[in-house]
C-alpha cells in the first residue's frame, strides 16, 4: 500500500509540474492567449502531454475496479489494459489515416498515408501520437462499463471497431482539418467547436458504452449502475481514481490549447472551476434525493462537468466555465438515472451519463454562453445549429453504428461472458463486504422502504422511520415517547390491542387520525421483536388512499358506460331497487325505455366514430331533459333509459318525451360540416299504477316501447293495459311450445321448387307448421320470435333438420332447410350435423341450409368459420331473403353461398314498380356472374313467373307452382301449361360489367334494396 501511495504521489506531482510549465515554453511572452511557440518546442509538449493522458487510464483503471464486484480487479485491468493496447494499434494501422487522410469521395480520409509506418513531419507525428493515446482513453472508458460482462473475444473485436473506424471516422468530420484542407471534413467545415475532444472522444465512448450495454445487459437491469453506490474499499477505489481521472483531465484541456493557440492557465482554470461546480451540484443533488452525500454522486457531478466544459474550455470566462460545469453535473446524474431505471442497462462507471449525456450539453450548451466574438460561425444560433448537428451525428453514428456491429457480432460469436461461481478468495472478499455493510443494511432499509414502520413497548412508541413520520403527519422525535392510541380514530383502541395480542400476521384495516381531524385508512399488520435485548413490537403501515381512490374509480368503471359517462344497465338496475325498496304506499314515478330509430344505418353508412358521437350527443340532450332527482342511463348498443323521480303524473311523462322530442329534431354534428337527423321512440310506465314489480315496470316500459316503434318511430307511447294482451299471448305461447315439442304438434310440410329450365321439380323447402289443439295452425311468425327469444329454438331447430333428413326418401331432389341465426351461432351446430349425417346416412349434397343477412352481420369471423365447416361436409348454402336487408356486395364475395334467394317483396312488386324489376334483375345478374343459382320466392302469377324466367332467374318457388303441403299430398310436377311457357320462354343473358360487379368487390348496393 505504501508504494502504491508513493508511486501515486510521483505520478500526480510529474502531471502538475508538466501542466503548470506550459506557459514557459512559449518562445515569446505576451499575454497567453496571443503566444506563439516555436514547432519543436509545441511537438515536444505535445508528446509530453500525451504522455500525461496516461494518468487517465490509471483513473479509469481505479474506477472500473471501484466500481466492480470484489475480486474481479485482476480482471478490470487485464481487460483494460489490452483495449487500450489493441485500440493503440488499431489507431496506429487504420485510424489515423481515416481521421486526417484527404478525401474527395469517401467521407472518411484516404490519403495520404499517415500511419506511424510512414514517413511523417515531427508535427504530424505528435499530432498521431496524441490522437493515439486519446483513441486509447475512449476505449477504457468505454471498458469500464463493460469489462467484466463481455467475453475477450468480443471485446477484443470492439475495441478494433471502435479505435478502427468508429472513432477515427467521427474524428475525420469533427477535425479532419487539421492537416490538410479536408472537403469531406463537414463538421469541421461548418465551424463545428469541439476543442478538447468532449464530443469526439468522450461523447463518442460514451454512447459506444450505451450500445454495448443495451446489447448484453437485457439480464441486468440496471444492476451494475446501483452496485457502484456501495460503500467500503470500492467507493474509496472509485474517489481515487475519480481524483486522478480528474488530474490526468486537466492535462488534456491544457494540452489542447497549447496544440492549438489557445491560453493554458485559463483552459486548466475553466476546468478546475467546472470541476468543482460539477461536484457542488452533485453534493446537492445527492442531498435532496439520497439525504446523505454518496460519493458517487460527487464523483458523478465532478467527471460531468469536466465532461461538459472540454469541447470549449478555451472560449469561455470564468462565470461561462461554473455554468456549463454546474450544469454537465447535474446532466450526467440525471442522465445515469434515466439509463439505470428507465432504460434498465447495466452501467457500473456511470460512463452514459457523465461522458455522452454531459459531454455533448456541454457542446449544446457553448453557444449560448461563450462570448460572441469566439464563436467562429458568426452568431449564436448559427454556432447552436452547428453544435446540435454535430451532437446529433455523433450519437447517431458511435451509438448506430456500434449496435449494429453487435446485433452482427452476436450471430458470429458469444458476447456475454457466462456467470461464474467465485473462486475461493472471491467469497472471501465478498464475505468481508456483506459483514462490513450489514451494520448499516437495517437502518438503510427502514429509510428505503416505503411503508411506514413503528417500533413500540407496551403501547408506546420507541422508534420509526421517516414515512411514519409523513404518513402520521407529525414528527419523529414528536411521535417517539407517545402512546400509539393517541393516533386511532375512537373506538378503535380496544379493536387494535385485540389485534395487537393475536401476533399474527394478518393484515388489519384501521384508520389514522391526522391532527387536523382527518382520517388516513391505513393496512396494518405487526409481530413481536427483540430490539436492544428487550422486547417490543415492530408494526408497518400501508397507506390506503390511492387503494380505496382506485377502489372507487373500478367501481365507477363497472358501473357506468365508458363511451357517454352514464350509469350503464348495472347501476340502472341498482338503482331502481333502491329506489322501489325504499317507495312507501302512494309514491309515484316513472320509467321510461328510449331507443335510436335505424341507429344501425348510421354506423354502416356513416362509420362507428359517426355512431359514437351521435351517442354521445344523445347522451347529452338526455341528461339535459331531466331533473336533478332523475337518472339516465345507457343500457347498451342504442338503447337508454331513464328513471324519473320527479314524475308522478301521465301528463308529467308525456311533457318529458316531447322535451326529449323536440330536443332530438336538431340535427348532430358528426364531423366537420356534415350532420345526421336521428329520431328515437319512447316507451314509459309509472310505478306503482301500472305495477309495483321491478321486471314487470320495465316490461310495461318495453311494451309502450315497441308500440312506438311500431307506430311510424319518432314517436311516445305510454304503456296501456291494453298492450299487456301482448306479453300474455307471448307467455302462453312460450309454456305452449313446451308442451308441442313433447306431444309432437309440429309437422313439417313441403313447398315445391322449379327448375326454370325444364320446368321440372327440382326439390322442396321444408316449412315449419305448428297445429295447436285449441289455437288451431299458429303462424310461424308468432312462435319463432317466442321459441328464440326461450331459447327452445335450438331445440326446435334440431327437430327440423332431423325431421327434414328423414324426408329424403321420399322424394326427388333436395330438401331445403331454414336454419335460424340463434341455432346457426349455437356452439354444437356444426357437431350435430356431423352425427345426424352420421345415424342416417344422408347425403349432405341433397340438404341446403337456409340463411339470413343477420347471421353474418352479428358475428362475420365465426360465420366464415362456420359456413367453411359446413361447404367441407357437403352441405349447400342458401343466401334466404337477399335484398330486404342491408345489402352487402361482400356477403356474396367472402362466404361460400351455392344460392341466392330473392325476396318474395321484389316479386310482388313486379307488375306495379319499375325499381323492383330494375333491382330483381341486378340481383339475377349478379348471382350468375359469381356461380351462384338464383331462386325468386312468392312467385303467384304467370307474369312473374313468365318475367323471372326471361330475366335468367334459374328456379321459382311460390303459389303459382305449388303451395306447401303434408308429406303425403306434394305436388309431383307442375301445371302443364305453366311448364310449356317456361320451356319457351328465350333467356336474357346478364348485362353486368366486370367492372361493376366481381367477387372481390367490397362496395355495397347503393342504400337499400328495399
Amino acid at each position: 500500500m505504501r508504494s502504491q501511495r508513493l508511486c501515486s504521489t510521483h505520478v500526480v506531482w510529474f502531471l502538475i509540474v508538466a501542466v503548470f510549465s506550459a506557459p514557459y515554453a512559449y518562445a515569446e511572452s505576451g499575454l497567453p492567449g496571443d503566444h506563439t511557440i516555436s514547432p519543436a518546442v509545441a511537438d515536444i509538449w505535445m508528446i509530453v502531454v500525451a504522455a500525461c493522458v496516461m494518468i487517465m487510464q490509471v483513473g479509469l483503471l481505479f474506477r472500473s475496479a471501484g466500481s466492480g464486484r470484489p475480486g474481479n480487479s485482476l480482471k478490470v485491468a487485464r481487460t483494460n489494459l489490452l483495449g487500450f493496447v489493441l485500440a493503440v494499434i488499431a489507431f496506429a494501422f487504420i485510424g489515423a489515416t481515416l481521421a486526417f487522410g484527404q478525401s474527395q469521395v469517401f467521407p472518411f480520409g484516404t490519403g495520404p498515408g499517415l500511419s506511424l509506418f510512414d514517413d511523417l513531419t515531427s508535427g504530424q507525428s505528435a499530432l498521431i501520437i496524441f490522437q493515439l493515446m486519446l483513441g486509447g482513453v475512449a476505449i477504457t472508458i468505454f471498458s469500464g462499463s463493460v469489462a467484466e460482462r463481455m467475453t475477450p473475444k468480443a471485446f477484443a473485436a470492439t475495441c478494433l471497431f471502435v479505435a478502427g473506424l468508429v472513432y477515427p471516422v467521427f474524428l475525420h468530420w469533427a477535425r479532419g482539418d487539421l492537416l490538410f484542407p479536408n472537403l469531406t471534413a463537414f463538421l469541421a467545415n461548418l465551424d463545428f467547436v469541439d476543442l478538447a475532444g468532449g464530443v469526439s472522444v468522450h461523447a463518442t465512448a460514451g454512447w459506444v458504452a450505451l450500445a454495448a450495454c443495451m446489447a448484453i445487459s437485457s439480464q441486468d437491469k440496471g444492476a451494475f449502475f446501483l452496485r457502484s453506490q456501495v460503500p467500503g474499499r470500492n467507493a474509496i477505489f472509485s474517489a481515487a481514481g475519480a481524483l486522478l481521472l480528474f488530474v490526468g483531465w486537466v492535462g488534456l484541456n491544457g494540452g489542447f490549447a497549447i496544440a492549438y493557440g489557445g491560453s493554458a492557465p485559463a483552459v486548466i482554470v475553466n476546468s478546475l472551476l467546472a470541476a468543482g461546480m460539477g461536484a457542488c451540484i452533485g453534493s446537492l443533488i445527492a442531498l435532496r434525493t439520497d439525504r446523505q452525500v454518496l460519493p458517487e454522486r460527487l464523483i458523478s457531478g465532478m467527471l460531468g462537468g469536466l465532461a461538459a466544459v472540454t469541447a470549449g474550455a478555451g472560449l469561455v470566462d470564468v462565470t461561462g466555465a461554473l455554468v456549463i460545469g454546474g450544469i454537465g453535473g447535474a446532466v450526467a446524474i440525471c442522465g445515469n438515472l434515466f439509463v439505470a431505471h428507465r432504460l434498465k442497462v447495466g452501467d457500473p462507471m456511470g460512463v452514459v451519463g457523465i461522458y455522452a449525456f454531459a459531454g455533448s450539453a456541454g457542446a449544446v450548451l457553448l453557444p449560448l454562453i461563450a462570448p460572441l466574438a469566439y464563436l467562429p460561425a458568426g452568431g449564436r444560433l448559427e454556432q447552436l445549429w452547428v453544435q446540435v448537428v454535430g451532437v446529433g451525428i455523433n450519437f447517431y453514428w458511435a451509438f448506430g453504428a456500434t449496435y449494429l456491429f453487435f446485433r452482427i457480432l452476436d450471430r458470429v460469436m458469444l458476447i456475454r461472458r457466462e456467470e461464474n461461481a467465485q473462486d475461493g478468495r472471491d467469497e472471501v472478499i465478498a464475505e468481508w463486504s456483506r459483514q462490513y455493510d450489514d451494520a448499516e443494511r437495517v437502518a438503510a432499509l427502514a429509510k428505503a422502504t416505503f411503508e411506514a414502520i413503528m417500533i413500540h413497548r407496551n403501547g408506546i412508541v420507541v422508534d420509526g422511520n421517516e414515512e411514519l413520520a409523513k404518513l402520521v403527519g407529525r414528527p419523529l422525535p414528536d411521535l417517539i415517547g407517545r402512546s400509539i392510541f393517541d393516533f386511532l380514530r375512537d373506538g378503535e383502541a380496544i379493536r387494535v390491542s385485540e389485534i395487537i395480542k393475536l401476533n399474527d400476521d394478518a393484515r388489519h384495516e384501521i384508520s389514522i387520525e391526522l391532527p387536523d381531524g382527518s382520517m388516513v385508512p391505513v393496512a396494518a399488520r405487526g409481530r413481536d421483536i427483540s430490539f436492544h435485548g428487550e422486547k417490543a413490537r415492530v408494526g408497518c403501515f400501508v397507506d390506503l388512499r390511492e387503494r380505496k381512490e382506485a377502489e372507487k374509480r373500478i367501481r365507477y368503471l363497472a358501473l357506468h358506460d365508458p363511451l357517454t359517462g352514464l350509469p350503464n344497465r348495472v347501476l340502472f338496475t341498482e338503482s331502481l331497487n333502491g329506489i322501489m325498496a325504499h317507495a312507501g304506499d302512494g309514491h309515484v314515478f316513472g320509467i321510461a325505455m328510449i331507443d335510436l330509430d335505424r341507429f344501425k344505418d348510421i354506423n354502416d353508412i356513416h362509420g362507428h366514430q359517426a355512431g359514437d358521437a351521435v351517442i354521445r350527443e344523445v347522451s347529452a340532450r338526455l341528461m339535459a331533459a331531466v331533473g336533478p332527482q332523475d337518472m339516465v342511463a345507457r343500457l347498451g348498443g342504442d338503447e337508454f333509459a331513464a328513471i324519473l323521480g320527479s314524475i308522478s303524473t301521465e301528463q308529467d311523462l308525456e311533457a318529458f318525451s316531447k322535451r326529449v322530442l323536440e330536443a332530438m329534431a336538431v340535427p348532430i354534428d358528426i364531423r366537420r360540416g356534415e350532420q345526421v337527423n336521428v329520431t328515437l321512440s319512447i316507451g314509459a310506465a309509472l310505478y306503482s299504477d301500472h305495477t309495483a314489480d321491478k321486471d314487470a315496470l320495465i316490461g310495461c316500459a318495453d311494451i309502450a316501447l315497441y308500440h312506438a316503434k311500431h307506430s311510424g318511430r319518432n314517436a311516445f307511447r305510454l304503456f296501456r293495459c291494453g298492450m299487456n294482451d301482448l306479453i300474455e299471448k307471448r307467455r302462453a305461447l312460450e309454456g305452449d311450445l313446451e308442451l308441442a315439442l313433447q306431444h309432437g304438434q309440429f309437422e313439417l310440410y313441403l313447398q315445391p321448387r322449379i327448375d326454370v329450365q325444364d320446368a321440372s321439380i327440382s326439390g322442396y323447402e321444408a316449412l315449419l307448421r305448428w297445429s295447436h289443439p285449441t289455437r288451431g295452425m299458429v303462424s310461424p311468425a308468432d312462435f319463432i320470435p317466442v321459441a328464440e327469444a326461450s331459447g327452445k329454438i335450438i331445440q326446435l331447430g334440431e327437430w327440423v333438420l332431423a325431421e327434414a333428413v328423414g324426408l329424403l326418401d321420399g322424394i326427388e331432389g333436395h330438401i331445403s332447410i331454414n336454419v335460424s341465426p340463434l341455432q346457426f351461432r349455437h356452439g354444437d351446430f356444426v357437431a350435430n350435423l356431423a352425427g345426424l349425417l352420421q345415424r342416417t346416412g344422408a347425403d349432405p349434397r341433397r340438404i341446403e341450409l337456409e340463411i339470413t343477412e343477420s347471421v353474418l352481420i352479428d358475428d362475420d369471423a365465426r360465420a366464415v368459420q362456420i359456413l367453411g365447416e359446413l361447404k367441407r361436409m357437403g352441405f349447400t348454402i342458401a343466401l334466404d331473403d337477399f335484398g330486404t336487408g342491408y345489402s352487402s356486395l361482400s356477403y356474396l364475395s367472402r362466404y361460400p353461398f351455392d344460392t341466392l334467394k330473392i325476396d318474395r317483396s321484389f316479386v310482388a312488386n313486379l307488375a306495379i314498380a319499375e325499381n323492383a324489376r330494375m333491382i330483381v334483375k341486378t340481383i339475377i345478374d349478379l348471382g350468375t356472374r359469381l356461380g351462384m343459382k338464383v331462386v325468386a320466392e312468392g312467385v303467384e302469377t304467370t307474369e312473374e313467373a313468365l318475367f323471372l324466367a326471361h330475366a335468367g332467374c334459374h328456379e321459382l318457388q311460390g303459389y303459382l307452382l305449388g303451395r306447401p303441403s303434408k308429406v303425403s299430398d306434394i305436388a309431383r310436377q307442375i301445371d302443364p301449361a305453366i311448364a310449356v311457357q317456361l320451356k319457351h320462354m328465350p333467356r336474357r343473358l346478364p348485362e353486368i360489367r366486370d367492372s361493376g360487379f366481381h367477387r372481390d368487390a367490397d362496395s355495397r348496393l347503393v342504400g337499400k334494396l328495399a
